[in-house]
């Protein structure tokens, strides 16, 4: 039977919402930026745009066809974005990564939109830094007996 778990803002430590390009720097066809932390949906509703009625943060962890959109609504690159609602994510924390188009120009205005939408750049390794919390949460779940997997996180209640 399904066991439900309440977590504080301080279970796994506040953190702040993040931001960073994923991929190696160069001339790749792709790039990725990943944003994860308690604002990420917010930071996602105001900067993508999906193009049919499918939503990332309806539909967790389905790709998104959608525009990226500057402050003025103007498109800054089109792409693939999937949320990651927590704990179900790498960060144990709400996530979403952004899939456009390569080259420095484009992902320095993409992620500099993000920042000013509400996240604060990453610094080297921050989005590792919550990874064994997480871990430690769930080994000490299943070491009582219950599997992460029949856990209902409930984050706020």
């Amino acid at each position: 039977f399904p066991v439900t778990i309440r977590l504080s803002d301080s279970t796994f430590g506040v953190m702040d919402t993040i931001a960073a390009i994923a991929t190696p720097p160069g001339q790749g066809a792709l790039s990725v930026i990943r944003v994860s932390g308690a604002a990420a949906e917010a930071v996602l509703r105001k900067v993508f745009r999906p193009r049919g009625n499918l939503t990332p943060w309806e539909s967790a962890r389905r790709a998104v066809l959608g525009d990226f959109l500057a402050e003025d609504g103007s498109v800054l690159d089109e792409g693939l974005v999937v949320f990651f609602r927590g704990p179900a994510s790498f960060t144990g924390e709400d996530t979403f990564e952004f899939t456009g188009h390569g080259g420095a120009l484009v992902t320095r205005r993409v992620l500099g939109r993000v920042l000013r939408a509400g996240a604060k750049g990453a610094q080297p390794g921050e989005f590792y830094a919550a990874v064994p919390l997480v871990a430690a949460f769930f080994a000490d779940a299943m070491s009582h007996g219950v599997s992460p997997f029949w856990c209902n996180y409930n984050h706020n209640n």
